[in-house]
C-alpha cells in the first residue's frame, strides 16, 4: 500500500435485517443514495490534518485535496483551510501532542484549529 493510502479505511453498513433508512435521512448525514438499503460498503479516506474520515465518492471528478508536506490526502474542509494566508501546517497528531503537554488548548474548527496558550497561573 502506498504511503498516501496507508491510513485509509473501509466502512460497512448492513441493513439486510431491517427496512433500511429513507433517502432524506441518508442525505442529512452525508451518505450516498442507496446506503440505507441492504449491504453498503465503501472506502474511506483518512485526513491527517483533522483526523476525520471521508467517504470516498467513486463518481468524484475534481481532484482530492493533497498535502505535499505530509504526503497525504486531506479532506475538503482542510484543503480549503490550507489555502488561507495565515495557515499553519500541523497534523492532528502534532496538535494532540501540543494539547496533551498542557501548554495549549484548541479553539475553532477541526479543519482550522487555533492554538491558545494556557496561562500557568494555577
Amino acid at each position: 500500500m502506498s504511503s498516501i493510502n496507508r491510513d485509509n479505511g473501509y466502512m460497512v453498513i448492513d441493513h439486510r435485517g431491517t427496512d433500511g433508512l429513507p433517502e432524506d435521512i441518508l442525505a442529512m448525514v452525508g451518505l450516498p443514495r442507496g446506503a440505507g438499503r441492504g449491504m453498503f460498503e465503501v472506502a474511506t479516506i483518512y485526513c491527517v490534518h483533522c483526523g476525520g474520515h471521508t467517504i470516498k465518492n467513486p463518481e468524484r471528478l475534481r481532484p482530492r485535496g493533497f498535502c505535499k508536506k505530509c504526503n497525504h490526502y486531506i479532506c475538503d474542509p482542510c484543503e480549503a483551510a490550507k489555502l488561507a494566508p495565515d495557515y499553519v501546517h500541523r497534523t492532528i497528531e502534532e496538535l494532540t501532542i501540543l494539547v496533551q503537554g498542557g501548554d495549549y488548548e484548541i479553539v475553532g474548527s477541526s479543519s482550522a484549529p487555533v492554538l491558545i496558550p494556557r496561562s500557568n497561573n494555577g
